[in-house]
């Protein structure tokens, strides 16, 4: 545990929004679909660019993006569960062991009548 004069370093990224071809038939498949991440980070130290403020010593927040938008590039999703798994592994790879992940993926306009806020799945080193 840590000791409680030490502070906690976080960082999130809220609502990455990308197009995914998501769904469990083909046709849901054919046509993109708004897909949003979201992503906690918890430092296991603090990070070297609170006090450099040079980038390469912290998580880059846009290069993690960019992997994400990559991920899905010309790829096809049957679950949202398996496209979370995939994304949780691109970032862990990506932080390299200098924080603990929580990653949320929102399918926000599943084709399920009714069902108007979505549907969520998260992973992660912790809830």
């Amino acid at each position: 545990m840590r000791p409680t004069s030490q502070p906690m370093h976080s960082m999130k990224i809220r609502d990455l929004q990308l197009q995914v071809r998501l769904g469990c038939s083909a046709e849901e498949r054919s046509v993109p679909q708004e897909v949003r991440v979201s992503i906690d980070f918890r430092f296991f130290d603090e990070p070297k660019g609170a006090l450099s403020d040079d980038l390469k010593n912290t998580i880059c927040y846009a290069r993690v993006c960019e992997a994400l938008r990559h991920q899905v590039e010309g790829r096809e999703y049957r679950l949202v569960e398996k496209l979370a798994a995939d994304f949780y592994g691109v970032v862990k790879l990506l932080v390299e062991g200098r924080a603990e992940v929580s990653l949320t993926v929102h399918k926000v306009r599943p084709p399920i009548e009714g069902l108007l806020g979505g549907v969520q799945y998260r992973i992660g080193d912790f809830a």
